[in-house]
């Protein structure tokens, strides 16, 4: 998360706004997101909808935990890029500017998957649902 926190102007540059995604309670989210000095949003899943609904629930590890996972949302709502991954092996912010910077040219060679889109927008519906809450306790 360092490494996003410390990229985030280039991020921004290219025009991203970058948001974690953890099944930690959020008492444990709120103290990562201060003690990393976060500049992005780190959502709370507890209850392992999300991660489950897009594949991402690792139920080896630590009684369930999210794999680490990059995703390149389009404006349209769709993936743009993914890239899941494994705990010991994790793909780098740079890799993902690299892939957001190759987005815009992707996008116009690859048709629009309807079902991705309709997971997406779960995904999209929840993520606001959660920063909405954010602030209630």
């Amino acid at each position: 998360m360092a490494e996003y926190r410390d990229l985030q102007p280039r991020f921004a540059a290219a025009g991203a706004r970058v948001a974690f995604l953890s099944v930690d309670p959020p008492w444990r989210s709120a103290r990562v997101h201060r003690d990393l000095a976060l500049t992005f949003p780190l959502l709370c899943d507890v209850d392992k909808h999300i991660v489950t609904a897009w594949g991402l629930l690792n139920e080896r590890e630590a009684g369930g935990i999210a794999k680490p996972a990059a995703f390149i949302v389009r404006p349209n709502r769709t993936i743009g890029f993914a890239s899941v991954d494994e705990v010991t092996r994790r793909i780098g912010a740079d890799d993902v500017l690299a892939a957001l910077a190759a987005a815009p040219k992707a996008a116009a060679e690859q048709p629009q998957r309807r079902a991705v889109r309709a997971r997406l927008n779960d995904f999209v519906q929840s993520a606001r649902g959660l920063l909405g809450r954010r602030g209630r306790r």
